[in-house]
């Protein structure tokens, strides 16, 4: 009998040793929780009429400098300054009035040009010479401005030329109102983990295969079928790039994040991380969000994008970077792991993934995070009509294709946890 039954064994032992030699995937290899290389940052999409969302020295985009010159006698003593017309009217005065004359160079009302008040962002590196006293402007025609954004509808923001003759004996004004122009956009693209993009388009739909079962492990007792086979269905990391352009200083991400076209995994968890930093699996170089699967669900963030800035160099907000001229990108990545309860082996799983913005308005901070609260004049546009987008057009899907079925038929199996979940 002890013969017979140490036969047995070994018969058992080598049919499972020949079972497991024709296996073609292996053991569940270590998920691939970020790109493997880099993925190439996107170029922004252009506005798509030369007369939408169009940048002039009236409607100026943030950062950039922008050239005023008025004619005038070479010995003319001219002084430029800005005003809030709204303040100047809320105080009783006036530009110009014929009893106290021009504004004095110490009005409070007038922007510092320093970069701590709420319109002028930094003067020129040439023709810089700001709210001058009475005899330090001859000839000073010309001026340079980078504005910061502000709400030039609501505020009557004015860049005054005051102008007096060389002989003091009278003087003359100009003016130019200032409505900055908003162009802050967006646009995104799934990628594999290997960082490509073969489904090309931004919103193309690239595709992979579900995560290998990651563990099985049987129980039961000397009755069958009475036992449990618990299956790990294992997890899949997806990866999404996205382009901010055309903003100062940083911007604020948010995303929606479902699932369709099957059970929606009961585990999710997404972060950030700049394009620099994106192959790299230390934790402390992804920003965490903070959301739950579903349609209209938002994932905030506690970090906004800075321009310019990486892990190695985190960078501060206010502190006035100006993005590269084709944007920066940062690499968003998403965890689905589908633990005991998902099978999903009938039919492709969908996730989508849409993304919003808020860039940085450098007037308004009367609180954690008002930075990023203006919407109305601060939220990314969409390419096509220069309106605000609300997650309605960067919006792009990528496609869980099932794993084999392994439905037992004939006879009564043994209980397997997720089976027929899709």
């Amino acid at each position: 009998m002890k013969k017979q039954i140490l036969f047995l064994v070994m018969l058992v032992a080598a049919v499972l040793a020949g079972v497991g030699s024709y296996g073609q995937v292996g053991p569940a290899e270590p998920y691939q929780t970020v790109p493997t290389a880099a993925p190439v940052c996107l170029i922004p999409t252009p506005f798509s009429s030369d007369t939408l969302c169009t940048a002039d020295e009236l409607h100026p985009v943030q950062g950039e400098v922008y050239t005023y010159t008025i004619l005038a006698d070479a010995t003319d003593d001219i002084r430029w300054f800005v005003v809030n017309n709204n303040d100047v009217v809320s105080d009783g005065d006036s530009l110009v009035s014929k009893i106290s004359g021009i504004l004095p160079t110490t009005n409070t009302n007038i922007d510092p040009a320093d970069g701590n008040g709420d319109y002028i962002l930094n003067l020129g590196t040439t023709y810089n010479n700001y709210n001058s006293g009475t005899g330090s402007g001859i000839g000073n025609t010309t001026i340079e401005i980078a504005w910061k954004f502000f709400d030039g509808i609501t505020d009557q923001v004015i860049l005054v030329a005051y102008v007096e003759g060389a002989d003091g004996c009278t003087n003359n004004i100009a003016a130019y109102r200032i409505i900055p122009q908003p162009a802050f956009t967006i646009d995104i693209a799934s990628v594999l983990e290997n960082g490509a993009n073969p489904a090309g388009p931004l919103d193309a739909a690239n595709s992979e295969c579900i995560s290998p079962v990651e563990s099985a492990v049987y129980s039961g007792s000397g009755i069958t079928p009475d036992g449990t086979l618990t299956v790990d269905y294992g997890e899949n990391w997806v990866f999404f790039v996205v382009n901010g352009a055309n903003y100062f200083d940083s911007w604020m991400p948010e995303f929606e994040i479902s699932y369709a076209d099957g059970a929606t995994p009961p585990t999710a968890e997404a972060s950030w991380a700049y394009l620099g930093d994106a192959t790299s699996s230390d934790p402390a170089v992804w920003n965490t969000l903070t959301g739950t699967l579903g349609v209209g669900n938002t994932w905030t963030s506690a970090n906004p994008v800075i321009a310019g800035a990486s892990s190695a160099s985190p960078g501060t907000i206010g502190a006035g970077g100006v993005p590269a001229p084709g944007g920066e990108c940062i690499v968003v990545r998403v965890r689905l792991d589908w633990g005991t309860d998902i099978e999903h082996d009938l039919a492709d799983g969908t996730l989508t993934f849409a993304a919003n913005g808020v860039a940085y308005d450098g007037s308004d901070n009367s609180g954690a995070g008002t930075f990023y609260d203006d919407r109305d004049n601060f939220e990314d546009l969409h390419y096509a009509t220069c309106e605000p987008d609300l997650f309605v057009n960067d919006v792009v899907d990528y496609i869980i294709t099932p794993r084999p079925r392994a439905d037992e038929v004939t006879p009564t199996p043994e209980t397997k946890t997720g089976e027929g979940v899709n």
